[in-house]
């Protein structure tokens, strides 16, 4: 008889396990289907830490052993989107809708995806506006504020409101629910008009007061300015206010009938009042200044220094009191109950929403940074929002970027939120959102960060490697300077070359000097390859955390090799579908090319040059303020996991008011053995 140690025993057991296991259950066990679910999983975990490709392998395989797999393809289509092969992911999608018809989901994906990246926007006629929403002072459990003025709308989606008859400042969110008072502290508002926020501080006109405060956010009180008077800086009934761009403030002095015009500390600079006899709302586009006039029923224009330029809306306007710029070309004007829009270029006038069937007198006037008219009834203790009505009862685009399940049951994903132009939906709190895993709410969801938050800055300096880039070390030098001490430590910078070999020149987060080394090692080339860096500049800024850029420094003259290797359409979309903003800074007097301006344009990107006046300096300031779709939302998960191999189905709803907007995805949790 033998005698074997334990070991051995073991491993006699196994082997005899296996050979009898593979024996009993080699008709029962569908080997392919495991191994498709093994190849199925790597590609979900591929495509949550943002490896596109690789999760386009692995869903590939997958499908090469089970072809009809529905899941698996309908994630293959979402790993093309993400990798810019929309069309790819188009056909795929609408193959699936042709086989299934009743996938109301995926067929809104389809369409929002088809609406955004066609003539969508310009097919849909005139905008017509309607009141989407009232906030009533007088209706039962509304907090009863009075006579409410100015109004303000924050990047972040909240709403500043002046009530001068109830003497505070309202603060009101997304979902027009009163998230905060200012009241003024001991001193108390002496009934504020206006508000306004310029570079973190807020500034309230005080009517009775005759003062302009200045406060924090939090609403400590900084200082006062502005006294009582018709002297030079004095005030007689200050009411609205505007703020220029290079952050002087105009304040309408109602009973003096003049413009007064300070510093941000302050400080008197200068009044006007030519052709005003009963100034009220003041709005600043570039170098004019707005100003309506209640009295003479009409609107002046001046510029910054007080100069009478032109007048217009006499014979047309009742009663103008508020006025907003909406851009460059369209003013937003309250005429007694009604709201107007003036376009500028071809000087007409247009009445937007029905408020004249509601509305008594309507005084501040903004627009929200969800693109809703928001407007101030004084005498009505009301607030009315107007919507564009073709979109009013459009869904949200939303979609489940990618889902952290490492300290699963605690999970992570993020979630973008936009409006069917894909334009971001700004302040979402945690009562818009719905997360479900099969159909059964999570629990403990929580917004771990907004879209309009302060994050960590990603940054690629993308280096042109064309032949007469040698000819410009010493600007590049000096726009990476500029670039590097912008940053102030908000985040990272490294830099990829598009030489005859594009790649990655500097670790992400180097320093100055190592950054200027790596953008001038690498030799110029008449065989230099733009798509391959950027390509290779996105994929190395996917998987990071925080905002994320591509700035381009060169001279913006391509060649025929410049998009060999992957289309111009293709690389928009591969930055767009991941939101990478792409940034242009010229180093010398050429104008880039239309493909460099096409994608700047596609990304919501801008333009700079280093010989203008005002340099690059701004330019990691406008990649931090820029609000992004995405959300990040944490919760527990209840689901049972299978010890990492069972596909969990995750489902995202978002519902504000009356829009709401749906997606699914899925997850796996770690492997445990």
């Amino acid at each position: 008889m033998y005698n074997f140690s334990v070991p051995v025993k073991k491993t006699i057991f196994i082997i005899l396990y296996l050979l009898i296991g593979n024996y009993i259950f080699s008709d029962t066990i569908d080997m392919a289907a495991v191994k498709a679910e093994g190849e199925f999983r790597w590609g979900i975990r591929a495509y949550n830490s943002g490896y596109f490709n690789k999760a386009i392998l692995s869903f590939e395989k997958s499908l090469n052993i089970k072809r009809n797999n529905l899941l698996t393809r309908t994630w293959l289509a979402k790993a093309y989107y993400k990798s810019g092969y929309v069309e790819q992911a188009l056909n795929l999608w609408n193959d699936i809708l042709k086989e299934g018809p009743g996938n109301s989901l995926l067929q809104q994906k389809v369409d929002s995806i088809v609406f955004r990246r066609g003539l969508g926007k310009e097919l849909t006629g005139k905008v017509r506006y309607v009141i989407s929403d009232k906030i009533d002072a007088s209706q039962p459990g509304y907090y009863p504020f009075k006579k409410p003025a100015g109004v303000y709308s924050a990047k972040d989606g909240t709403e500043y409101i002046a009530c001068f008859g109830s003497n505070e400042i309202l603060k009101i969110d997304i979902n027009n629910r009163i998230t905060g008072i200012l009241r003024g502290g001991i001193e108390g508002f002496d009934h504020p008009f206006d508000i306004l926020e310029n570079n973190g501080f807020l500034y309230i006109s005080e009517y009775e007061r005759n003062s302009i405060v200045k406060y924090k956010l939090n609403g400590k009180k900084i200082k006062t300015f502005g006294a009582t008077g018709t002297g030079p800086g004095e005030l007689l009934g200050p009411q609205y206010l505007a703020v220029d761009g290079k952050g002087y403030i105009y304040v309408s002095d109602w009973g003096n009938g003049r413009i007064n015009k300070y510093d941000l500390d302050g400080q008197f600079i200068l009044s006007f009042s030519k052709g005003l006899s009963g100034p009220t709302g003041i709005a600043v586009n570039g170098n004019e200044v707005f100003v309506a006039d209640r009295l003479k029923k009409d609107i002046s224009v001046f510029d910054l220094s007080g100069n009478l330029l032109r007048q217009f809306g006499k014979g047309f306007l009742k009663d103008p009191e508020g006025i907003y710029m909406e851009n460059e070309d369209k003013l937003l004007v309250t005429d007694a109950n009604r709201v107007l829009e003036y376009k500028l270029e071809n000087d007409t006038w247009k009445i937007l929403g029905d408020t004249e069937s509601y509305a008594v007198r309507l005084a501040g006037i903004s627009l929200t940074a969800n693109g809703n008219i928001f407007t101030t009834d004084f005498s009505g203790n009301r607030m009315f929002v107007l919507t564009d009505m073709s979109s009013l009862y459009n869904s949200f685009s939303v979609n489940i970027e990618k889902v952290n399940a490492i300290n699963f049951p605690e999970v992570i994903m993020d979630v973008s939120v936009r409006n069917r132009y894909g334009k971001p939906i700004v302040g979402l709190t945690n009562d818009n959102f719905i997360v479900t895993e099969s159909y059964t709410p999570v629990d403990n969801l929580s917004i771990v960060k907004t879209n309009t938050e302060p994050q960590p800055l990603n940054i690629v300096l993308l280096i042109e490697k064309a032949p007469g880039m040698d000819n410009l070390s010493e600007p590049l030098r000096e726009a990476i300077t500029d670039i590097y001490d912008a940053m102030d430590g908000r985040g990272k910078i490294e830099v990829v070359s598009t030489g005859e070999n594009p790649a990655i020149e500097s670790k992400m987060g180097a320093d100055k000097l190592k950054l200027i080394e790596a953008a001038t090692k690498t030799a110029t080339s008449r065989s230099w390859h733009f798509d391959k860096g950027l390509k290779i500049a996105a994929a190395d800024l996917i998987p990071r955390e925080g905002r994320k850029s591509v700035i381009y420094l060169g001279r913006g003259v391509f060649n025929n090799r410049s998009f060999n290797d992957y289309s111009l359409i293709e690389l928009s979309n591969y930055l767009m579908n991941n939101f990478i903003d792409f940034y242009t800074v010229s180093l010398d007097k050429n104008k880039p090319d239309k493909e460099l301006r096409f994608i700047t344009k596609q990304t919501g990107g801008k333009a700079y040059s280093l010989l203008s006046p005002g340099g690059i300096k701004n330019i990691t300031d406008d990649i931090a303020h820029k609000a992004a779709p995405v959300y990040t939302l944490s919760f527990t998960s209840h689901s049972e996991s299978d010890f990492g191999r069972k596909y969990i189905k995750l489902t995202s709803e978002v519902t504000v008011q009356k829009k709401s907007g749906r997606d699914e995805s899925g997850y796996y949790a770690p492997l445990k053995f």
